[in-house]
């Protein structure tokens, strides 16, 4: 397509791992494509702790459209890589696979809240009631669950404001951000209002010129942790001017002053105080205008999350149906819970498409595409999106961190062990088609694979 593709990743890998079931070495050669000159890019092995490693990777050039920057590039691939070999390694040793990746996660820290999310994603679950690999419930109708993680970095910075306090009571907040649907936007004007303490439609929001301060691009989920310290600092200093002018009129010191509820008081007098129209009046004809940029301490790096998800699979047919997904996820300090709960569900979404239904096709003489179409790029469609049921971590001592990409990392995993768990069979590539899933139940069912 014109829009390019992820790239791809393949690998052959040994591990070792202990009676304990604790890893102890991982030997990785990988290969893949980004396209004509393009590298893969996809980092292995992924999230857990191996204390030995080795990896020998090869690019591969071909003449097909280059890679672009899909969401959370490179990581669904290592996430799946490393996910499935976890599930195998987990079997081995006879341990639940949850346990073994809690022996084998990093330490909890503020950007690492694996092990929590294990523990807490299995209760929420009922991950008590997994079977053993291979459902033995007679019938064609197996069901399976499966669990994944995933990493992702989120920070931001350098976004710069300009904030205008106007005598009628009105604020205008610019910025040269851009909201592609994730709800930059919104974050924007919350972070103005609440920062005013004004109600948000006495917010004005511009955003996406080039004439406005700058800020960066939409990429790396670091617009949110890059844009709301610029919108806070610079709304905090326009503020303190407002402060500066009302303090005689109230009789209270300006730093005294605190705005909320669409007035400003004096923090240890309320009685002191005037309605936000009337403050801005005192402004008289000359509004108050600030710049502003991002600072340091309002923003953080560094995401965790675990997916869990519930799968039936007719071993007659191969058609894999997602009865549920759970998603714990984290980034920092939630500004709007409504805007950052539904990217999760859109990264979910997305990934459930690659992982049972999209399928670039390529000619292998000319590396065109021969399915450039609705009709045979297959789509998950509304009766083919499960239940989806998100918990975000609000961790407001970290700051902002961004949420777009990550969502989208593990859920593929998840899919892909939930159906190893139904049928007993290991599939070890993506997407999950029929006559994928119908051709490791056969290969299982004749001795499976090492």
């Amino acid at each position: 397509l014109d829009t390019g593709n992820r790239p791809s990743a393949f690998a052959h890998i040994r591990a070792g791992v202990s009676a304990e079931g604790k890893l102890t070495a991982f030997d990785g050669q990988s290969w893949g494509t980004g396209g004509a000159g393009a590298g893969s890019n996809f980092p292995l092995p992924y999230l857990y702790q191996f204390p030995n490693r080795k990896r020998v990777h090869t690019d591969v050039y071909i003449n097909a459209g280059q890679q672009r920057a899909m969401r959370a590039p490179g990581h669904p691939q290592g996430c799946f890589l490393t996910e499935i070999l976890m599930d195998e390694l987990a079997d081995r040793v006879k341990i639940d696979p949850v346990e073994f990746r809690i022996r084998n996660a990093p330490p909890i820290a503020p950007n690492a809240q694996w092990i929590k999310y294990f523990q807490e994603g299995a209760r929420r679950f009922g991950w008590e009631k997994r079977h053993p690999t291979g459902d033995p419930t007679p019938g064609p109708i197996k069901t399976g669950m499966g669990v994944s993680a995933h990493l992702w970095g989120g920070a931001g910075r350098g976004s710069t404001a300009h904030v205008d306090i106007n005598p009628d009571g009105s604020v205008v907040v610019k910025c040269g951000t851009q909201d592609l649907g994730t709800g930059t936007r919104t974050i924007v004007t919350i972070v103005a209002a609440e920062t005013l303490g004004v109600p948000m439609n006495a917010i004005t929001t511009e955003i996406g010129d080039t004439q406005y301060p700058f800020s960066g691009g939409s990429g790396g989920s670091t617009t949110a942790a890059s844009v709301s310290p610029a919108i806070r600092v610079t709304c905090t200093d326009a503020l303190d001017q407002l402060f500066a002018k009302v303090a005689p009129t109230v009789g209270v010191q300006a730093d005294d002053l605190v705005a909320e509820g669409g007035r400003i008081r004096g923090a240890t007098d309320a009685s002191k105080s005037l309605a936000w129209k009337d403050a801005c009046k005192l402004l008289g004809t000359e509004p108050i205008s600030v710049d502003g940029k991002w600072q340091d301490g309002l923003s953080g790096a560094g995401t965790s999350s675990v997916q869990f998800s519930e799968v039936t699979v007719d071993i007659e047919t191969g058609i894999v149906r997602i009865k549920r997904i759970l998603a714990m996820q984290d980034c920092g300090l939630i500004v709007d819970r409504l805007t950052a709960e539904s990217q999760v569900y859109g990264g979910v979404i997305a990934a459930i498409n690659f992982a049972l239904y999209e399928d670039r096709l390529l000619d292998r003489v000319t590396g065109q595409m021969v399915n450039p179409n609705m009709e045979f790029y297959l789509l998950a469609g509304m009766s083919d999106v499960p239940q989806i049921d998100v918990v975000l971590n609000n961790m407001p001592e970290r700051g902002v961190i961004g949420i777009g990409e990550p969502p989208t990392v593990s859920t593929a995993s998840a899919i892909a062990n939930a159906v190893r768990n139904a049928t007993g069979a290991t599939i070890r590539s993506l997407p999950l088609h029929p006559h994928k899933v119908l051709a490791a139940i056969e290969q299982q069912r004749a001795g499976g694979t090492d």
